[in-house]
């Protein structure tokens, strides 16, 4: 147990240290990367250059285009991939954003009835339909969870066991695509009822279902009302992008991840056969919690095109992040019109060991889901 804290010690001393780095901006990530390739470096150089940087402000697909038009080579053209997915929740660059003046209180309220009303009426009324769920996973931080019997649970899927997963940055794990059925716009919760390796594919992460419905979080808003954030353009369209806050109190926002390791102490007895110490067994987190976000609403249409929902956990709990980014679209499924959602991004950051005092066991994981092929 010592040998397995000291070297964890030393896995979150070096992700303090990347956190620690100062974040950089889309132009910084440019320059940094139009330098490397001018000054020959390979591939694998630059790829691990990039592992280092996290972003401040949204990478967007004008300069992910730029990029690639510098003809990176495979393992950059992924680190670039990632800093797009793990940036996708932010803000764009100031100077992307338009410099139209904010409507009027009076438009914004006229705006944010509108969205209510086609949520409202519409979505209670999209039917059960089949979709393909694309998903790909990427993680880093402990993979092993070590017992005092020497046992333990791979939390990753990695393949072989180690009591520390390598690397400590954000790397594949696995991608998969699955057949769903959802229902008011919504995806069925898996059919998982117990997990009895907590180390399989939903080893300490969510259910990746795609987060709150739109109706769940315009029913917590309640009499509150959303506030102007700013204008986006999003796929040639002027969206409005107002912010808001759930308290606990007032939130239908549920956190449940599966599975977490829990000391047992277990004394002499008749099945111990005299003996006495600790067991460990896998148990779920499951908690209430407030959470705050954003809504992207087209100023044309009023249709919501975008939420972004963050949950708030308290210091304490096992599972420190949860964000979601679901873009939705209208579509024709047999015939009809919907507004359905057809991408996803999860970010989330657990303490593996589940022990929220000693932080040095910390994991993010991102998911990239995308929804296609919608049937009836």
């Amino acid at each position: 147990m010592k040998k397995l804290l000291v070297a964890l010690s030393v896995v979150f001393a070096t992700i303090v240290a990347v956190a620690a780095v100062p974040p950089s901006t889309v132009a910084e990530l440019t320059r940094l990367v139009q330098g490397l390739i001018a000054a020959h470096k390979s591939d694998t150089e630059i790829a691990i250059k990039l592992q280092e940087i996290h972003l401040s402000e949204q990478l967007t697909p004008k300069v992910l285009k730029g990029l690639l038009d510098e003809h990176p080579g495979p393992r950059t053209t992924e680190q670039i991939i990632l800093l797009l997915l793990d940036s996708s929740q932010l803000a764009p660059p100031a100077t992307d954003v338009p410099k139209d003046p904010a409507p009027t209180a009076a438009e914004q309220a006229e705006l944010l009835k509108k969205a209510v009303m086609i949520v409202t009426e519409t979505f209670p009324k999209i039917p059960k339909l089949t979709a393909d769920k694309k998903s790909v996973r990427f993680q880093n931080g402990v993979s092993y969870i070590k017992n005092t019997s020497g046992n333990g649970g791979s939390m990753s899927n990695a393949n072989g066991y180690s009591e520390i997963a390598e690397p400590v940055y954000l790397s594949l794990i696995n991608q998969e695509t699955l057949h769903i059925n959802t229902q008011a716009g919504v995806e069925d919760a898996p059919g998982y009822v117990k997990q009895k390796d907590p180390g399989g594919q939903l080893g300490q992460i969510s259910q990746t279902v795609p987060g709150l419905s739109l109706l769940a979080v315009l029913g917590d808003l309640g009499k509150s009302t959303p506030t102007w954030l700013r204008w986006q353009t999003i796929n040639d369209r002027q969206i409005a992008v107002f912010a808001f806050s759930i308290p606990r109190k007032q939130s239908s926002y549920k956190v449940n991840y599966c599975c977490f390791p829990e000391l047992e102490h277990i004394g002499s007895g008749m099945q111990f056969s005299g003996n006495s110490g600790t067991a460990t067994s896998f148990v779920p987190f499951k908690t209430a919690t407030g959470y705050h976000g954003e809504l992207f609403v087209d100023a044309k249409t009023g249709l919501i095109l975008r939420l972004i929902t963050k949950a708030d956990p308290k210091v304490t709990d096992f599972v420190h992040q949860e964000d979601i980014r679901i873009d939705y679209e209208p579509l024709m499924v047999g015939g009809t019109p919907y507004v359905l959602p057809t991408h996803s991004t999860i970010l989330s950051t657990v303490v593996p060991n589940g022990d929220s005092y000693v932080k040095f066991s910390a994991r993010r994981t991102l998911f990239d889901i995308n929804y296609s092929n919608y049937k009836p």
